[in-house]
């Protein structure tokens, strides 16, 4: 634009200076906020808002969710801007849309809106979890977890000098964890978190966590008992010790982990292996592992011998075998309802890796019975590898149940065979088992030492064909120094005894010599009746047993084997009579008269602590008698804290009184119970025990 001016004389001036206009009629594009972003927390009420899009030269604008202004800047050449709320924002969600002005007072349509949210609450104080206060560890960068967070929030974690250890975010569930950047050194250390949220607000510190690391192993721990070199019949034997206090200690027997224990504030410790040790020399280590998680280097071993102990009897009696049709059972169903043996016949019957019995078992005690036998006759028990031996363990007569104790090898696959003289039933129980000969040394094969009978032999030529005992007479039988039993240091023996056609009804009882008769029972006959048990008999003066018998009868005596005097067996002085249900005195005045049995009805007697049977027997030699059973019927012997199994241990007779002898594991209170399938009277004779 250039102006002129002329005056009323029609006088024309020169042009005046050019002046330059723009018309500007479009509005410039909107601009956009940069920050803060959209949705995002702050702790400052008056945040820089920054943003781009701008024309240069314009003015922007920003607003709030309410259109009051909250502040205004001039549009950088670059485009950018920037300007800070004149006014506090109130904590809380606000929205901020921009607009610009050009020059030329066009304005832009409103940027697209960002809510931002303005947070000055700081979180609650953040917790460690772990490491516990006061705890130790050997790691020198142990994780460390906590809760109470914020989720979104930052946990920031310092040691006792401020100097960061760690950082993390917390997750949804208020849970954080960080691994510190830089290894601890080894020593104390105090750790402390703090929180800060994403509007930047810092909580307060957190309660501090003391943290000990401890990289120093300890040393190794001593084994107290056993000493290097010592011998025990026990396979569990308690191990004893000293170590650093309050480690843990891991006992290994031969390489392997055999128990665990903690040492107390003082430094000893104890533990028991959980399964038996084999026979057998071990080595026995122990480890410290202090509470730092160091472990120290092994002890230095300790040779323990573990010898067997003789006998390991079963917690009850278990049924092996039972010839009979159904409903008779075994334990797990095997070797049942094979009907009648046949004359002359040989059964094979596993007994090793069943019903408790291990694989490994070399010996074992069984119960033997005949049932239902058509003609009178005995069964022969023996080793499957051997010859079928001469001596008979279980005699029976026609129709009459018999039974008797067998104390017996297996064979290398863990069998024993039975012969059948003449067609019988046969039930096997099994009461303990032993690993090798032990405490008790097994013959190569039972040997006879005394048959009265006519133009009968023995192993040595004593004590044969020598004519009846008569009633009331004592034989005096020579034990040691014959056949392959020693002359010395033999303890007690493993016999069959065995009274043949005797001519009236009456009783045996087997011995030590040099003490006075013992009123007890070894074995029960009927007149005519050949009747056999096995018996373990204390040795007496001179290496010899004596037998007394009330009737005359013949007599045969063989032997199995013979118990070492040092060893876990037992034998009293004398038998003692521990119990008798009629009105007839016992060893000690206890358990008598306690009155007739009823059928199905269970008596208890206590063992223990009685007749010179300690506190810690686990096991008892028994004599156990079947008397006045018109019903006949049987007894079985268990301890009673146990169910009672399906075995028997005495079958009774009508007629006759009968006696068998009895390998009793003892309940934890010391006690026996006798079941009696039908009512009559009972004696229970201890002859000897087993230790703990």
């Amino acid at each position: 634009l250039t102006p002129t001016q002329t005056d009323p004389a029609g006088n024309t001036s020169p042009a005046g200076p050019p002046v330059d206009v723009v018309i500007d009629t479009t509005a410039p594009t909107a601009p956009t906020i940069v920050s803060p972003t959209d949705g995002s927390p702050t702790k400052d009420t008056t945040p820089t808002i920054t943003g781009d899009d701008g024309e240069p030269g314009s003015t922007v604008d920003v607003v709030d969710e309410n259109g009051d202004p909250v502040c205004s800047a001039v549009v950088q050449l670059d485009g950018t801007w920037s300007c800070t709320p004149t006014t506090p924002l109130t904590p809380g969600d606000h929205t901020l849309t921009p607009t610009q002005t050009d020059p030329a007072g066009n304005t832009s349509p409103a940027g697209p809106p960002v809510d931002v949210v303005i947070d000055t609450t700081a979180p609650t104080a953040p917790t460690i979890v772990s490491p516990t206060d006061g705890s130790p560890t050997k790691d020198t960068t142990p994780t460390i977890t906590g809760d109470d967070g914020e989720p979104g929030s930052t946990v920031d974690v310092v040691d006792e000098n401020g100097d960061p250890v760690c950082s993390a975010v917390v997750q949804l569930d208020g849970t954080w964890s960080c691994t510190p950047t830089t290894p601890l050194t080894p020593g104390d250390h105090t750790l402390t978190p703090t929180q800060t949220d994403p509007a930047g607000n810092t909580s307060p510190a957190g309660p501090p966590v003391d943290v000990v690391i401890d990289t120093t192993a300890p040393t190794a721990p001593t084994i107290v008992s056993p000493t290097d070199g010592a011998e025990t019949h026990d396979q569990t034997p308690t191990i004893t010790g000293t170590s650093e206090p309050l480690a843990v200690v891991t006992v290994k027997v031969d390489g392997v982990t055999a128990c665990t224990a903690t040492a107390d504030a003082s430094g000893n410790w104890s533990c028991t292996p959980t399964t038996d040790l084999a026979p057998g020399t071990h080595a026995i280590t122990a480890t410290a592992t202090d509470p730092a998680g160091n472990s120290s280097a092994p002890s230095t071993p300790t040779d323990l011998e573990v010898t067997p102990k003789w006998f390991y009897p079963l917690a009850a009696p278990q049924r092996l075998m039972d010839s009979r049709p159904s409903p008779y059972t075994t334990a797990d169903g095997l070797h049942k309802g094979m009907g009648l043996r046949p004359a002359a016949s040989v059964y094979t019957l596993q007994v090793a890796g069943r019903s408790g019995v291990p694989t490994n078992a070399q010996i074992v005690s069984l119960n033997v019975t005949a049932t239902g036998s058509t003609a009178g006759g005995h069964f022969r028990v023996y080793p499957c590898a051997a010859t079928v031996p001469l001596m008979s363990n279980v005699n029976y007569e026609k129709n009459t149940p018999a039974s008797n104790m067998v104390m017996t090898k297996l064979d290398s696959s863990g069998r024993v065979c039975i012969y059948t003289y003449s067609p019988s039933h046969i039930v096997v129980d099994v009461q303990g088992y032993a690993f090798g000969d032990g405490d008790q040394l097994f013959l190569p094969q039972p040997v006879r030492l005394v048959d009265t009978r006519p133009s009968r032999a023995t192993v040595d030529g004593l004590f044969a064909a020598g004519g009846v005992i008569n009633a009331g007479q004592t034989l005096e039988v020579s034990v040691l120094g014959r056949a392959s039993i020693p002359s010395s240091g033999a303890l007690s023996a493993v016999f069959n005894v065995t009274a043949d056609k005797p001519l009236a009804n009456g009783s045996i009882v087997a011995y030590p010599c040099g003490q006075p008769v013992p009123g007890v029972t070894t074995l029960s006959f009927a007149k005519g009746i050949t009747r056999a048990v096995g018996a373990i008999v204390r040795i007496g003066d001179a290496g010899k047993i004596c037998v007394r018998s009330t009737a005359t009868t013949h007599f045969v005596l063989d032997v199995m084997s013979f118990g070492a005097a040092s060893g876990t067996q037992e034998m009293l002085a004398i038998p003692q009579r521990a119990a008798d249900t009629r009105n007839l005195p016992t060893g000690d005045g206890q358990f008598q008269n306690i009155g007739r049995t009823v059928a199905g009805g269970v008596k208890e007697v206590r063992l223990t602590d009685r007749l010179g049977v300690p506190s810690d027997a686990t096991t008892v030699i028994l004599s156990v008698t079947g008397i006045d059973a018109p019903k006949g019927g049987y007894i079985t012997v268990y301890p009673c804290d146990q169910t009672r199994p399906v075995a028997s241990d005495v079958n009774a007779s009508p007629s006759i009184s009968v006696t068998n002898q009895v390998l009793a594991k003892v309940s934890a209170d010391g006690k026996i119970c006798l079941y009696t399938l039908q009512s009559m009277d009972i004696t229970v004779d201890v002859v000897g025990y087993f230790e703990a």
